[in-house]
């Protein structure tokens, strides 16, 4: 999987779960804070542009499928 194809795929699952747990529905774009490639791994923190949007962690493990985690620290 390349950087570009993992960064493609853990904006959809963030904007998947992001508009599952909002409250009215409003326009945002989903961002990439930080990633990085460390051997066969991809790691990166990813965000939204709507209000009170929370910080989500994608990571591969061994250049195998993305694993989405959410963080309840506000953005």
């Amino acid at each position: 999987m390349s950087s570009g194809e993992f960064i493609e795929i853990c904006k959809e699952e963030v904007r998947k779960h992001n508009e599952q747990h909002m409250d009215k529905k409003e326009d945002f774009v989903v961002f990439v804070v930080w990633q990085c490639k460390t051997l066969q791994n991809h790691k990166a923190i990813l965000s939204a542009s709507n209000k009170g949007a929370m910080l989500y962690e994608c990571k591969t493990l061994q250049n195998h499928k993305a694993i989405l985690s959410a963080s309840n620290k506000g953005a």
